[in-house]
Order: C-alpha cells, then sequence, then structure tokens
C-alpha cells in the first residue's frame, strides 16, 4: 500500500466488492508498516501497545476509543479510518 501516491480506498476485514465472507470477529487495532516484517516480528509484537513512532508504521487505527464512524490514525501520519458495517458502539 502506498499511502502517499495512491487515493484508492483500502478495506479490510472484508472484500471490498462483496457482502458476504466477511470477518467474524474482533479486531482491537490495525496496523500497516512500511518495511517488511517477519512471522517472527509479528508473533512477537503483536500484543504490545505501540508509541506511534516505530520505524516503518505507516498507519495505526485503534479500535478501543468507543464510538463513531471513524478511527484516528494514532500513527501520526493523519490516515483517518471510514468504519462500516459494525454496530455504532465498538470496544
Amino acid at each position: 500500500i502506498d499511502f502517499t501516491n495512491d487515493d484508492a480506498a483500502v478495506t479490510i476485514g472484508t472484500q471490498a466488492d462483496s457482502t458476504y465472507d466477511s470477518f467474524h470477529g474482533l479486531m482491537a487495532d490495525v496496523r500497516v508498516w512500511s518495511t517488511v516484517r517477519t512471522g517472527t516480528q509479528i508473533a512477537a509484537n503483536r500484543s504490545v501497545e505501540l508509541t506511534g513512532n516505530e520505524t516503518g508504521l505507516a498507519g495505526w487505527w485503534k479500535f478501543l476509543e468507543g464510538a463513531g464512524t471513524a478511527a484516528a490514525d494514532s500513527s501520526g501520519h493523519g490516515f483517518t479510518a471510514t468504519l462500516r458495517g459494525y454496530s455504532a458502539s465498538y470496544m
């Protein structure tokens, strides 16, 4: 994903053109990195709270903030996420 040169929406949890095959579960956050991460790095850090200024962190959206249809980008890059298809109150 090239956030700097691409205006296309990114869909997480379902196929963009599908009304089925959606993810069934809960997501506490979504992290997008501009660097390659190994399975070991992902496993070791998936439950670690980030600071938001980690090298290679391109976007980080936390879904533990309350309610609404937007999630702020906690990486500081300003990519606000639009939330759809969920209950108005989330974790």
